[in-house]
């Protein structure tokens, strides 16, 4: 699902407006053009208030008062280093303020011959402290999500309405649609037409209270001069590409290229006249003020019911959300938390983080309990040792000046025997003795803990049940675990081999459900990755737009070649991790583990093989596992499945194979197939070429 709007982009660009834009570090010109792409009534609107503003923009911005524009910013993260704290945040509020209030030091930096158009828009943001419904915040929400990696409009979650607030939110990194390039943050220009609740700034938390550079520190001020209307000063052509034909409709700043992240104060490649470098609507790396006519359009679209921006600024509103006056928030906490581990042996410790919100917390009281032992800790950030088995409720409660927050999350701790295993192999588990039920297989706190795996009688291969994620209607952004009994191997000499029967269905072409496998020999202490498997991998139901269950002719199988650090191990576990992206429902059943199968045995492209490094750009390298000796052959084939090159041919040694390939000189970027012939089967990996 998610990447949508970019590739809707670039198939229905408008050419009377959008040009051949290149991938950088601003993404709000693709994500504007492809709104209007798909609906024509934001292209009228965006002309006509255009239109308007050039014709009466002095008069909408004769008031020069001070506008109060609130704010609220969405933390989206994932428990990273993008959960930023409250402190960052009043950084990247600080230097907005002093950018729109012309109060930066900066501005004594302004070259000769711009300093008589500096700017003032003179607008002050205050974060919120009052909420949607009239309860105390500090203007900050935190949301624990997967989708503040590669972001999109889809992590714009717990928006407040744009009539009241600003929306900022804050990810881990934005999806830029080309391998290696970034995109810091982009807004929506103002419209009545568009989607309200995508409404504002995006932005990545390096780019979000963060003075390093002017670059960093000016990513917010650039995005939000979109959100009123700003268009960049090279206007919609690809920056620093030596075209000086955009415009940004204001007649005191140069015509210019762009500068992507550099600094030359004497640039003047557009018919000789010095560009405006330092203009915080370019992409230089030395940004620092407004022109007067950039600030006369920003107070235009603040004064104009375009996208509902002049309700912003109203006393009533500002009542609505406490930000009439400096008074700081007084606030109960929200409690939240998260461990650096979920399930260990006897006697491990785990290490707890307080993630409390809305509030400082001045106390803590952590409780974690099976029913029989309880164990108090007041720590912000307890380490725990767990001597006895079972499975523990973990309670925290936070208390502020303002009051205080219980959360309580059930089964959110499990400690296991390790030195004991519960189920001797080989084995077949056909889901059929209750194993989640009776308590065998373990499922991990998530998001959505109503939605997790399960057990269905809905559909099965065998007997009359199998395990499921009822991922139809279910959010994105949520990861759902399932761990296995442990298993004993030390009466299986060779490398192990699972295989289970799947069966799984899209809702929407595009979602992005992924698939993964690990083993453990520490109770979960540790976990190595055995196995990914995205939608296309997955897929046997074809697209079903309806709550989807298979039928007999809809399983498939997987199989994993483990390494043999599991041999002869005592106890040993799997994980299935299933990441969200809005498909539809995913069903596991008959998971058999048994000794090592040979080629023969396992199904094309079922083969574990790791690649990496992936993406690659000269050599890579290939580990896998076969039972015996073999004759191989390695090829490169392209998307239509043409062989580009025979990359050599090998003897397979019985157990671990490590191999080196060298790409061809001369093979272009994007995406290709490894593939390997060997023991009469066909292996195919995806790769790409960057």
């Amino acid at each position: 699902m998610k990447h949508v709007l970019s590739t809707l982009f670039l198939g229905f660009c408008l050419t009377s407006y959008c040009q051949t834009l290149n991938h950088d570090w601003c993404g709000s010109d693709h994500k504007f053009y492809n709104a209007m792409s798909n609906n024509e009534n934001i292209r009228i609107e965006y002309d006509d208030f255009n239109a308007f503003v050039e014709e009466h923009g002095d008069e909408l911005a004769s008031e020069r008062a001070v506008k109060i524009i609130p704010v609220v910013v969405h933390i989206i993260h994932n428990y990273g280093a993008e959960n930023i704290p409250d402190a960052q945040v009043a950084d990247a509020i600080r230097f907005l303020n002093e950018d729109y209030l012309g109060t930066s030091a900066d501005l004594l930096a302004v070259i000769p011959g711009f300093t008589s158009i500096v700017g003032n828009p003179q607008f002050e943001f205050r974060l919120a402290t009052l909420d949607p419904s009239g309860f105390c915040t500090n203007g900050i929400t935190r949301r624990q999500s997967t989708y503040t990696v590669d972001a999109e409009d889809e992590a714009k979650f717990d928006y407040w309405p744009r009539n009241k607030y600003y929306n900022i939110w804050v990810v881990a990194n934005i999806y830029s649609g080309t391998p290696g390039l970034v995109t810091a943050g982009y807004s929506y220009f103002p419209s009545n037409f568009g989607d309200p609740t995508v409404d504002g700034t995006l932005i990545g938390y390096n780019y979000f209270g963060n003075d390093n550079t002017s670059f960093q520190k000016r990513v917010l001020s650039h995005e939000t001069g979109h959100w009123f209307n700003l268009r960049h000063t090279f206007g919609n052509v690809s920056v620093d590409q030596g075209d000086c034909s955009g415009t940004d409709n204001c007649t005191d700043t140069p015509k210019t290229p762009g500068s992507l992240s550099t600094c030359n104060l004497a640039r003047n490649d557009c018919s000789g006249v010095t560009a405006n470098v330092q203009n915080i609507m370019d992409y230089s790396s030395c940004t620092n003020m407004f022109s007067d006519d950039q600030s006369t359009r920003i107070i235009s679209a603040a004064n104009s019911a375009t996208g509902q921006r002049s309700s912003l600024s109203q006393g009533s509103n500002l009542i609505a959300t406490g930000t009439s006056t400096l008074t700081p928030s007084n606030c109960a906490p929200i409690a939240d938390f998260h461990a650096n581990r979920y399930s260990v042996c006897t006697g491990t410790t785990i290490t707890f983080f307080d993630n409390s919100w809305n509030a400082s917390v001045t106390s803590r009281l952590w409780t974690f309990t099976d029913g029989v032992t309880t164990i108090n800790d007041t720590n912000a950030i307890p380490v725990i040792t767990f001597t006895t088995a079972g499975v523990y409720d973990v309670t925290l409660t936070a208390t502020s000046a303002g009051g205080n927050d219980t959360e309580t999350r059930t089964d959110y701790v499990y400690v296991y025997d390790g030195t004991t295993a519960q189920v001797a192999t080989p084995m077949v588990e056909d889901c059929e003795t209750g194993p989640i039920s009776s308590g065998l297989w373990s499922v991990l706190f998530s998001s959505d803990p109503a939605d997790g795996w399960q057990v269905t009688n809905n559909a099965f291969v065998s007997g009359t049940s199998s395990f499921m994620v009822r991922n139809y209607g279910l959010a994105g952004g949520n990861v759902h675990t399932m761990i296995s009994p442990s298993y004993d191997f030390t009466t299986i000499s060779t490398p192990i081999t699972m295989s289970f029967k799947y069966a799984y269905a899209r809702r929407v072409a595009e979602n992005e459900d992924v698939l993964k496998v690990y083993g453990s020999t520490n109770c979960g202490q540790n976990w190595q990755l055995r196995a990914t498997y995205d939608a296309t991998a997955l897929a046997t139901g074809g697209l079903k737009t309806t709550d989807w269950y298979p039928n007999s002719g809809q399983w498939s199988t997987k199989t994993i070649t483990t390494v043999a650090a599991y041999v002869n191990k005592p106890s040993v576990r799997f994980k299935f991790e299933f990441s969200t992206d809005g498909g539809n429902n995913l069903f596991i059943d008959d998971i058999n583990i048994t000794g090592a199968l040979g080629l023969e045995d396992v199904a094309n492209n079922e083969l574990e093989m790791n690649l990496y490094p992936n993406p690659v750009q000269n050599e890579f390298n290939v580990d896998f596992y076969v039972d015996k000796s073999y004759d191989a052959t390695f090829r490169l084939i392209d998307i239509a499945g043409k062989q580009l090159s025979v990359l050599g041919m090998k003897e397979l040694v019985a157990g671990e194979n490590h191999f080196v390939f060298t790409i061809p000189t001369g093979t272009t970027k994007g995406l290709y197939f490894f593939q390997m012939e060997a023991g009469g089967k066909t292996f195919t990996h995806k790769i790409i070429v960057e």
